[in-house]
C-alpha cells in the first residue's frame, strides 16, 4: 500500500513544474463553412501594442479585442486554432504590422 500512494503522489505531482510558465494567447484562426469547404482568416496579437490584427486574405485590418473574444455560438465562423506563446518568449517575436503582411 505504501508503494501505491507513493506512486499516486508521484503521479499528481508530475507535471508540478509545468505550472511555472506563463502562457499568453498569441493567434486565433477561424473558420466559417462547413467541414468540406469554407473560408479562413487569422487574427494575431501584437504583445508590444497590445493591438489584435485580422488577416483575410489580402486585407490586413486593425480590430478591437470584443471581435476575436465575442461568442460565436450559433453562427457558422468558430475558433478553429489557437496559438499561444510563453510570456518570456514575446520579445524573441517579430513585429505584427500591416507592413509585414
Amino acid at each position: 500500500m505504501d508503494q501505491v500512494n507513493h506512486f499516486e503522489t508521484k503521479i499528481r505531482h508530475e507535471y508540478d513544474d509545468l505550472t511555472q510558465c506563463e502562457y499568453l494567447l498569441h493567434a486565433v484562426f477561424m473558420h466559417k463553412g462547413e467541414a468540406n469547404y469554407g473560408h479562413y482568416w487569422l487574427y494575431i496579437l501584437d504583445h508590444k501594442t497590445d493591438c489584435w490584427w485580422k488577416f483575410n486574405d489580402s486585407l490586413v485590418t486593425k480590430v478591437d479585442e470584443a471581435e476575436i473574444l465575442r461568442n460565436t455560438t450559433g453562427t457558422k465562423a468558430n475558433p478553429y486554432f489557437l496559438v499561444y506563446i510563453q510570456k518570456e518568449s514575446i520579445d524573441s517575436l517579430a513585429d505584427v504590422s500591416r507592413s509585414g503582411a
